[in-house]
């Protein structure tokens, strides 16, 4: 029987008093992977960050392997939206994933966090590039290094926020064949705008837009999307990705 890595029992967030989230139930297992799809302010990333403990819910419990968020979430790791970051500043790519392991200003990384992020640099390709410099990298590159620097605390549930929106086609194709190998060996929530990925890598989806729309088997949830967009939408796959949307009535 999985383990139970998540649980979210009757969540409720508000901002300003204004609901962002409601009622929402979620649970992921261990080597789940777990797409959260769902329009723009729909409180996808907010999902995420409850997990993280960074945002505190107005009522309802969330468990983290087994614990609190602030406390279980050492066992989480998280790649954000890419941002912009300074290309001067003079770092390699071994010190990126390193930051990974960091455990306060006053304590120095140990061999096992250098090993940790060798070992995390060589599952996602990028050990070779281990003395580059990070600006150097192409896009696709940095975010297997970003991907590297959240698999060096030894993962057992990685959080994703939109991994390929700056990235091309076939770094995209990739990156998903990269985390359907990675959801081996721990579970994987997603949050995406790409619902071609979801016939193709994913195994269960959430449909979120304020409330949880669906949970479960990929198979079949298409039909739930025009619930949550609001719009007609239609996706066609043949074993890649492709997505075609009908024109708003």
């Amino acid at each position: 029987m999985s383990a139970e890595l998540v649980r979210l029992r009757d969540v409720w967030v508000h901002y300003d008093q204004v609901p962002v989230l409601e009622s929402i139930d979620l649970v992921v297992e261990e080597n789940d992977f777990l797409a959260v799809i769902g329009p723009n302010g729909g409180g996808k990333t907010t999902l995420l960050k409850l997990i993280l403990g960074l945002v505190q819910p107005t009522r309802g419990e969330i468990l983290v392997c087994g614990r609190s968020p602030e406390e279980g979430r050492c066992s989480v790791g998280y790649l954000a939206q890419q941002s912009p970051f300074d290309a001067q500043f003079p770092i390699h790519v071994f010190d990126v994933v390193l930051m990974g392991r960091y455990r306060g200003l006053f304590r120095r990384y140990k061999k096992e966090d250098r090993r940790a992020a060798e070992e995390a640099l060589e599952r996602v390709g990028m050990l070779p590039f281990a003395k580059r410099q990070i600006s150097e990298l192409s896009g696709g590159q940095q975010q297997r290094v970003f991907l590297a620097r959240a698999l060096a605390r030894q993962t057992r549930l990685l959080l994703l926020d939109e991994p390929t929106a700056s990235v091309d086609p076939k770094t995209q194709q990739s990156l998903y064949e990269l985390l359907s190998r990675l959801r081996e060996q721990m579970a994987i929530v997603m949050v995406t705008h790409d619902t071609g990925v979801i016939a193709a890598y994913v195994e269960t989806v959430a449909c979120l837009n304020g409330k949880l729309f669906y949970h479960g088997s990929s198979e079949g949830s298409l039909e739930k999307l025009e619930d949550v967009y609001q719009c007609p939408v239609e996706l066609i796959a043949h074993g890649h990705p492709h997505r075609v949307f009908r024109e708003h009535e």
